[in-house]
């Protein structure tokens, strides 16, 4: 700018060139991309967890959670705790992590389906983990495929997340180590026999849940055929409960050879 406040020509061939620069309106992404993101195809390094710690770590931040000091009349997640809902979703965390052996990427939206609460609710929590140590996480971005005017077009995509394990944690999950060794084989006996059985239940449950997705979806597509079949159903567990019955009447009367037998 020159000494009466006009604007030079060499300015304003500057701007030109700079307007000229700028991706146009129709091919920009509007995504834009925070710093000290990496791209998609880099190797991140992320812990293998076993299942036996996704239960011990969930169960550790829920106690924790829980004596976290809050004041009279506030509830949890308030400034200085963690969220009802930080556990569920550190839980999911943790099981990405033992299924696919440390590597973390799920998005807002399936942290928020799979543990049952909102996008918004997932991201508070996420900061919450983060504050208290127990989670990290890298941003990622990936190439679009369009060339750009200053090179490829990129857009962000799902964090790559770290589950960790704060000071306290680690301090009262060795405590619970202890007290296993302590109860000796027996102990360690009755704990696999109680998560063999909490996830035969927890099957049990599922092929159930999908029995009965399955025979609405059914009952949608043709409600005749679905009336028939549960129809057939119920005659068929009437008839199986009458012969059950009428095998324990025979029982009893052959226990009891006075009684007479009716033609």
């Amino acid at each position: 700018m020159s000494a009466d406040g006009s604007i030079t020509a060499d300015q304003i061939a500057r701007l030109a060139v700079r307007a000229a620069a700028r991706e146009p309106l129709h091919r920009r992404t509007f995504m834009p991309v925070r710093r000290h993101s990496v791209p998609v195809g880099r190797h991140l390094a992320g812990e293998a967890l076993t299942w036996d710690e996704v239960g011990r770590r969930a169960a550790a931040l829920s106690q924790i959670a829980r004596s976290m000091p809050r004041d009279p009349g506030r509830r949890r997640g308030c400034a200085g705790t963690l969220s009802v809902w930080a556990e569920p979703v550190y839980r999911v965390l943790a099981s990405y992590a033992a299924r696919n052996a440390g590597q973390v990427f799920p998005s807002y939206a399936t942290l928020a389906d799979k543990a049952g609460c909102s996008i918004r609710t997932v991201a508070r929590c996420l900061r919450q983990l983060r504050d208290f140590g127990w989670l990290e996480w890298i941003r990622r971005f990936e190439v679009t495929g369009e060339k750009g005017v200053r090179g490829p077009q990129v857009q962000q995509i799902s964090n790559f997340y770290r589950v960790t394990v704060p000071k306290a944690a680690r301090e009262l999950l060795a405590k619970w180590s202890r007290r296993r060794q302590e109860r000796g084989g027996d102990g360690e006996a009755e704990d696999r026999a109680r998560r063999e059985a909490f996830r035969q239940e927890c099957e049990a449950i599922a092929r159930r849940e999908d029995l009965e997705a399955a025979h609405r979806a059914q009952e949608a597509k043709s409600p005749v055929l679905a009336r028939a079949a549960a129809k057939c159903v119920a005659e068929q567990e009437a008839a199986i409960a009458a012969l059950s019955s009428g095998g324990n009447a025979n029982d009893s009367k052959a226990d009891n050879p006075g009684s007479k037998s009716q033609i």
